[in-house]
């Protein structure tokens, strides 16, 4: 005898399992803008301390000279970024696992996650080439040193640019899809994704990038806050 769909017990009801509805709340709402706030921080103040790092035609001994002279600033600047790429790996794993609530916005957050493990990917790289930068300027050769420059210029902003337009594309497009936010922001998070692939105008969205995280950050807030459920104890008489 086939179970009618009425009488089919239900595998979770937070009113006969108060002990289950903890368990199945969402992060706590201040934690995604939180995390969102600490990465913009640290991101920006990263980019500030490699602000005047050597280009790429720069003269090895040039290049040189600047390791030697500013050990401190690459020290720091490589605690800075990892500190940025965890923090912006939790903050965009979070947004994704909000986005997913959609079923039509599910399969672009997941690609906008996997550009954000690339673009962190690229900070880490930028990190650790920093640390090898400030580690024994001295006793680099002119060769070394301008192939650890072209590395840190090159590498590490292939990895970050392509990771960038990725995320920022694929969360566009999340956006336009679930509605979970308005959807003047999903076309201007599909433009910065297409100005991180101009070339020069890559670093525009960088710094775009940095805002957009703030404005992301106010916005889920409250729809986050809405969405906490009271405690069981304080919806019981």
């Amino acid at each position: 005898m086939v179970t009618p769909q009425a009488a089919r017990p239900r595998i979770y009801d937070p009113d006969a399992h108060p002990e289950l509805a903890e368990s199945r709340r969402g992060p706590r709402p201040w934690l995604v803008p939180l995390l969102g706030l600490i990465f913009v921080v640290l991101f920006g103040v990263g980019i500030g301390l490699t602000w005047s790092m050597p280009d790429i035609n720069a003269s090895p001994p040039t290049i040189v000279q600047y390791f030697s002279a500013h050990q401190g600033q690459l020290r720091a600047s490589a605690l800075v970024t990892a500190g940025a790429v965890v923090a912006g790996l939790f903050f965009f794993t979070l947004l994704r696992d909000y986005l997913r609530r959609s079923e039509r916005a599910r399969p672009y957050a997941t690609v906008a996650l996997a550009g954000a493990i690339i673009f962190a990917a690229g900070g880490a790289l930028s990190a650790g080439l920093s640390l090898a930068m400030a580690d024994v300027p001295n006793q680099l050769t002119p060769g070394a040193a301008q192939t650890l420059n072209l590395l840190n210029n090159d590498l590490t902003g292939g990895l970050l640019i392509g990771g960038l337009a990725t995320m920022q594309l694929g969360f566009g497009v999340a956006f336009l899809l679930g509605k979970a936010f308005p959807t003047w922001l999903g076309w201007v998070t599909i433009a910065i994704g297409i100005v991180s692939l101009a070339g020069p105008l890559a670093f525009i969205g960088l710094l775009a990038t940095a805002v957009w995280v703030l404005i992301v950050s106010a916005m889920i807030y409250p729809r986050l806050k809405d969405e906490t459920p009271a405690s069981p104890g304080a919806a019981r008489p």
